[in-house]
């Protein structure tokens, strides 16, 4: 913000998925999950500066987890031997196929 005088007051931000298009829904707090979101930044003005606004768009990206195994699990029972293999889970996370 520019113009004589100090400002006095601060922007506010707002959040919004960006499927709201008419921003009727503003989030609660600042987006923390994958998807698309719009930002209003708001000055409400003072004595010297007119009230102003802007959006942008901003997009989270869906997280890749990495995991790694340092060695195969193998249980031993007698002279049996069984190797266990499958996939590790966090949730709804599942580490891509290599």
């Amino acid at each position: 913000m520019t113009g004589p005088g100090t400002v006095t007051g601060a922007a506010t931000l707002s959040y919004f998925l960006a499927s709201d298009t008419e921003r009727l829904h503003p989030l609660a707090g600042p987006p923390v999950d994958a998807d698309s979101y719009v930002v209003v930044a708001s000055y409400a003005g003072d004595a010297n500066h007119k009230p102003g606004s802007a959006s942008d768009r901003i997009t989270i990206d869906q997280a890749v987890p990495a995991f790694s195994i340092t060695s195969t699990t193998i249980i031993t029972n007698g002279t049996s031997t069984v190797t266990l293999s499958g996939v590790l889970r966090a949730g709804s996370l599942v580490p891509p196929a290599s």
